[in-house]
């Protein structure tokens, strides 16, 4: 049974071809967003680096930028960040191509006898919907600006990651100190008791005076119990964040900074704010509200639909050209509902901008108020209020030995000691936990994190 000439099969056939490869507007270009500016290590230096990550992943000691180093290749959250961001770069390619042209092949004009093969009309089509309301631009527009998101949204998860890394070093390295603290503060306590003891018959101390410098003792080593849960505790935190890297708080090596540096907290707000990834990602979403706004109204004009195809009579042998379209009409979708969506869509992702703008700059303002603070407070305590604690405890304690002074008088000195220089470690602590808060807000290169 024939049913076209083989030129005419061959037009089909072309006439397909060309649907399926002029009407495929091609993977769009990706979106260039600026180089993370604090980033460790880069896509190029991530593949040269492998062996010096695995040595550090064997390492004994491993400072701040080490650490770093290993949450941007080792954290979940990171990886899975740049996943959704190579992922953004399909869904925009997608965006961009064309529909399907559909083949069609049909007998008509048939008899009611299954048999009567002599009549009826084969024929074979080739049906193409067009866009020629610009949507496919506007549709590879929104998706471009969505991946430029993805993009964005993998700065804001590594400094957020960095960050969390950055706080967790600080507070190990904080009690790896409060740690050596409590164990000096116990040995003092000690002392003091001892002393306490050999005066006792030649002072007639009395039991109740005895006891209390054994209880001050007691106290302080349960406090050594305490930083050391914390410690391991915080250890923990920080594995997780290096993807379940195992290392002990020994691992952890550092020196906490005890100086405010002048020259960062030199920093423009509003520059500091719009460079923040969290504002960049606000800002992007307008655009891409606005873009999903201009596909919606594009929308609105439903896509006509060419067809062409060749048909053969078998009573008369005769072979035809069909050509035809179809034009939908928007009568009652106009895609109104969309776009009245759309429209609050865009006032939302407005507001919201808004929002991240007031809050990253209040806490910004916030940071540098608590960094001018704590670095008055740990100047104060550890130049002045320490060596005038201590001197006090010192001159108490000789008072004591010469019978000048009570033994609630030399527990007392001691314990103003020992909670000022608590107190003088817990702001050194807050001025670098602050700093490396203010620090990854600002995308402060690797080098910056080590002063």
């Amino acid at each position: 049974m024939k049913l076209t000439s083989p030129a005419s099969i061959l037009a089909v056939l072309a006439f397909a071809l060309t649907g399926c490869i002029g009407g495929t507007s091609g993977p769009p270009p990706t979106t260039e967003i600026a180089r993370d500016p604090g980033r460790v290590i880069s896509d190029h230096d991530r593949d040269e680096s492998f062996e010096e990550l695995t040595r550090l992943e064997r390492g004994s000691r491993l400072e701040l930028l080490e650490l770093l180093k290993l949450a941007e290749v080792r954290n979940p959250e990171i990886r899975a960040a740049m996943a959704a961001a190579r992922a953004g770069e399909g869904a925009t390619q997608q965006d961009g191509l064309w529909p399907n042209p559909r083949l069609q092949y049909m007998e008509s004009d048939l008899g009611v006898d299954p048999w009567s093969w002599g009549s009826g009309r084969s024929s074979l089509s080739v049906a193409q919907p067009l866009v020629p309301s610009g949507r496919l631009g506007s549709a590879t527009a929104a998706g471009r600006a969505r991946e430029a998101v993805l993009q964005v949204e993998v700065h804001e998860t590594r400094h957020r990651i960095y960050g969390d890394v950055h706080q967790s070093w600080v507070r190990v390295i904080y009690l790896g100190e409060a740690l050596d603290l409590a164990f000096g503060m116990q040995m003092l306590a000690g002392e003091t008791e001892g002393l306490i003891l050999s005066l006792r018959d030649d002072f007639g101390l009395t039991d109740g005076e005895v006891a209390r410098a054994s209880l001050d003792e007691r106290r302080l080593a349960q406090d050594i119990l305490t930083v050391v849960t914390a410690r391991t505790n915080e250890v923990e935190r920080l594995m997780a964040l290096l993807g379940g890297l195992q290392i002990s708080p020994n691992n952890v090596s550092g020196d906490l900074v005890t100086l405010l540096p002048a020259a960062e907290a030199a920093v423009i707000r509003r520059e500091a704010v719009e460079a923040h990834p969290e504002w960049r990602v606000a800002q992007l979403n307008v655009e891409v509200a606005r873009r999903e706004l201009e596909v919606a109204r594009r929308s609105a004009w439903p896509d006509p639909e060419v067809t062409v195809g060749v048909a053969n009579s078998r009573e008369t042998g005769e072979n035809m050209v069909e050509a035809g379209v179809m034009i939908p009409l928007p009568i009652f979708d106009r895609n109104q509902g969309r776009i009245a969506e759309a429209r609050e869509l865009v006032a939302r992702a407005e507001h919201l901008a808004d929002e991240v703008e007031h809050r990253l700059s209040a806490r910004l303002g916030t940071l540098l108020q608590l960094l001018s603070e704590v670095d008055t407070l740990a100047t104060v305590y550890n130049d002045d209020l320490v060596p005038q604690a201590r001197e006090a405890f010192d001159l108490t304690r000789k008072d004591f030995e010469e019978g000048n002074a009570r033994v609630v008088d030399l527990l007392d000195a001691q314990r103003v000691y020992v909670e000022t220089r608590q107190l003088a470690l817990e702001y050194k602590y807050d001025l670098n936990r602050y700093l490396a808060e203010f620090r990854h807000f600002n995308l402060y290169p690797a080098g910056h994190t080590e002063k």
